[in-house]
């Protein structure tokens, strides 16, 4: 009887260790524990700023809301690197301004009309540039294709393009070199230079740039933002360095419409 019992419990302790073995082993080869999730730490929001009053930025990013007739309370926010200024509450501009020969700027702008001849804009006597002769649609398209088909200055065929998910038009668009503008262009009552104007403004304040100088190059999008259409423009020159149209456009890049 006892001996039947020993061989019994012989047969279990073998069972035993027979599972043992078989069972993986925290600390043996074969097992592999799941790693602990690897957490990436969101990235900082940047602090957007108002625009100071007067003086260069230091670098950041900052807010303008330059349609206040047209898209009251509409945002355009933009990371500009140290020394850039902004004129207005609708134009940032580099530390060489916006001139001839070698400047560079953005601009936020609207239209509902644009001029067939941009150095002669002035109908009837008008001492100030009103609305154009060439009406447009209420697309980005419709502006895109008026524009191109001007033949007062040169510009790209227009293509699609699309800023912070809002979809429109692109050209670039360059001035004529070959007129003197202060003396041939018409004339804004009180001065004494002559403007050449592409378009005409929908803002009450006058949200506008004419031609900042001969040669001009206007690389111009149209977007369509809920009804709203915005004239998003950075402009250089043939003799603006290849670093500061390359700050430029990383300025309008960084470009974020907050309707």
């Amino acid at each position: 009887m006892n001996a039947r019992l020993a061989v019994a419990a012989a047969a279990v302790v073998i069972a035993a260790v027979g599972v043992y073995l078989i069972l993986p082993r925290a600390n043996g080869p074969g097992f592999q524990s799941s790693p602990s999730p690897t957490l990436t730490p969101a990235s900082p929001t940047p602090t957007v700023h108002e625009i100071p009053a007067g003086g260069p930025l230091d670098a950041g990013r900052y807010v303008l809301r330059p349609y206040m007739t047209t898209a009251p309370g509409l945002e355009v926010l933009f990371t500009v690197p140290d020394g850039w200024d902004v004129f207005g509450n609708w134009a940032p501009l580099s530390p060489k301004g916006t001139s001839a020969p070698a400047g560079s700027g953005l601009a936020f702008l609207s239209t509902g009309s644009i001029y067939s001849d941009p150095c002669h804009w002035s109908k009837d006597g008008a001492v100030t540039a009103t609305v154009g002769d060439v009406a447009v649609g209420p697309t980005a398209a419709d502006l895109a294709n008026a524009i191109h088909a001007q033949t007062a200055y040169t510009s790209t065929v227009p293509v699609d393009v699309t800023i912070d998910g809002y979809t429109g038009k692109q050209l670039d668009v360059e001035l004529p070199s070959d007129i003197d503008v202060a003396t041939e262009c018409d004339k804004e009552a009180g001065t004494s230079e002559g403007s050449y104007w592409m378009w005409t403004p929908l803002e009450a304040d006058g949200n506008n740039v004419y031609a900042q100088g001969p040669g001009e190059r206007r690389h111009i999008s149209i977007v369509d933002v809920e009804g709203d259409r915005l004239i998003l423009m950075h402009n250089d020159y043939a003799g603006t360095s290849d670093a500061d149209v390359a700050a430029a456009q990383a300025v309008f890049d960084s470009i974020e419409i907050n309707p």
